[in-house]
């Protein structure tokens, strides 16, 4: 993670905490198609119940279709998609329908 982004993070932490919201940061590379159910075993290792999930990738491939990079493209559909479904699947398979959250 770049040192800009780092400071963001901790930014953001802070002024979370000031609301008395818990904040755990886990760094993980999205694009293993196996990393969303190693942060969702990491979660539920802590007890953590989760209310809303964000997912903000900040990815994205530019330009004209047929010029875009196919391997590139997959990679985010990845990230974006398949992580956060995994993940979603991981929190329905914990809570059920019993429990409601919410996916930003």
């Amino acid at each position: 993670m770049k040192q800009e982004e780092q400071e963001k993070k901790q930014d953001v932490q802070l002024k979370l905490k000031k609301y008395n919201v818990e904040v755990m940061s886990v760094s993980k590379d999205l694009f293993n198609r196996d990393a969303a159910f190693e942060l969702y075993n990491k979660v539920k290792a802590k007890g953590i119940e989760i209310d809303v999930l964000v997912n903000n990738a900040g990815q994205g491939e530019y330009g004209e279709f047929v010029d875009t990079d196919i391997d590139r493209e997959l990679d985010i559909i990845q990230l974006k998609y398949w992580c956060s479904y995994n993940f979603n699947q991981a929190l329905f398979l914990r809570y059920g329908i019993r429990r409601k959250w919410k996916n930003c």
